[in-house]
């Protein structure tokens, strides 16, 4: 397997495999983990 690419080469394989996983966990992790939001009219409506 290691005859395919260059060290180098290698670098550039695994640079380009994580950024889109990286992207995918950021915006899950942006989903899922993120503080609930209140809406702001039900404030407004109650008083």
């Amino acid at each position: 397997m290691s005859e395919l690419f260059s060290p180098l080469e290698w670098v550039f394989v695994i640079i380009l495999a994580l950024v889109p996983l990286a992207g995918i966990a950021l915006h899950l992790w942006i989903m899922l983990l993120r503080p609930p939001r209140t809406p702001p009219d039900e404030h407004d409506k109650t008083s």
